[in-house]
């Protein structure tokens, strides 16, 4: 990994510290939702990828994609 890319993340997840944001308080539909915030953790979002490969990712549409297919159950 670049070292720019470490302190990429580390800033990310200070950022998340700072806030205090626990990603376990937060629903998530399924699958989708869970990949978006890990991924969100390390500081790769749709508009870094869009950034680095120059287009858009889709990645809206993978998540609601994966939700569909793996869906959790809802608490009542």
């Amino acid at each position: 990994m670049a070292t720019n890319e470490r302190v990429q993340i580390e800033k990310a997840i200070t950022a998340l510290r700072k806030e205090n944001i626990n990603l376990k308080q937060i629903e998530s539909e399924g699958l989708g939702d869970t990949v978006k915030k890990i991924l969100g953790q390390f500081g790769i979002t749709e508009g870094l990828v869009k950034r680095v490969l120059g287009k858009s990712c889709n990645c809206g549409g993978r998540r609601k994609l994966l939700n569909r297919l793996f869906p959790y159950a809802k608490k009542d």
